[in-house]
């Protein structure tokens, strides 16, 4: 209860939620009160929730627990609710925790098995994202949970490489293309929000013939630039033979600003509109 109290906190802050700060920690509180009588799930939710009325708190720890996996996330029917941000708050805090401390004792999921059920716990971190709208870094997330259990850069690393591929397939489960959603994940792999937004902006562009070919050549200079055994940080331009080579890398510093800024600033109509210009 400790550790979901502090991430929510955290979260809190994050947020910029401070009006609701003092309902999140009592919620936290709560939610897990009864825990040791090994009571059944709905009557924990419900004892939880009473308890909090009955002292005139107006927290809401059963929201915590939506969305499961036959119901709707948090705030998709309240999206400007308190009481549901104060349950999303919750919600993503105990997931974290959940997911940091399943792996510090070893028992991450494999391609069989899943018995702490933290592919569900990972999906729902990212509807509730989405749902809310909320532009939360994962990573950093993480990072606060595990410092409540003191996991090392390696078990981070791990957690991190697990939620980008459930962030992938629930992508792709969006009808995403492959290619969108690759870019996207290249590019901001830990921020579910503006990697969907992202890949959705792309998506629109994707059938168009410059994205194709766009695709093409970056994906033809990475495989290169995999296999050199050195990579400069500029390239000479005096090794330069033909005109087109001298176009494209006067074009390449021309956009270099207004790309970095466009990913900066999570401004992706932006970032196409460059590379639709790249093309020209």
């Amino acid at each position: 209860m400790q550790r979901v109290k502090s991430v929510a906190l955290w979260l809190t802050d994050k947020l910029g939620q401070d009006e609701i700060k003092s309902f999140v920690e009592r919620a936290a509180v709560l939610a897990k009160a009864d825990l040791v009588t090994d009571m059944v799930y709905e009557l924990q939710m419900c004892r939880a929730l009473w308890a909090a009325n009955m002292q005139g708190k107006p927290a809401s720890p059963k929201k915590s627990h939506l969305p499961s996996m036959n119901s709707t996330c948090p705030g998709l029917q309240e999206i400007k609710s308190r009481r549901v941000m104060r349950g999303a708050i919750l919600g993503l805090a105990e997931r974290a925790d959940t997911i940091a401390a399943i792996y510090k004792i070893g028992l991450e999921p494999t391609s069989s098995q899943d018995p702490y059920g933290l592919r569900r716990a990972a999906r729902c971190i990212n509807e509730i994202i989405w749902g809310l709208g909320l532009d939360i870094d994962t990573r950093e997330l993480m990072a606060e949970a595990a410092m409540n259990l003191d996991l090392d850069a390696g078990i981070l690393a791990k957690i991190d490489l697990f939620l980008k591929q459930r962030l992938q397939v629930q992508l792709r489960e969006k009808g995403l293309k492959h290619e969108v959603v690759a870019l996207a994940l290249q590019t901001i792999p830990s921020r579910p929000l503006q990697a969907a937004r992202m890949a959705d902006t792309l998506q629109k562009s994707s059938d168009e013939e410059w994205f194709g070919d766009l695709i093409t050549a970056a994906v033809r200079v990475k495989n290169i630039l995999e296999k050199a055994e050195e990579i400069k940080a500029d390239p000479d331009s005096s090794k330069f033979t033909d005109d087109s080579e001298k176009a494209l890398f006067e074009k390449l510093k021309q956009l270099a600003v207004p790309v970095k800024d466009a990913v900066d600033e999570f401004e992706w109509e932006k970032l196409a509109s460059c590379c639709l210009s790249l093309l020209r």
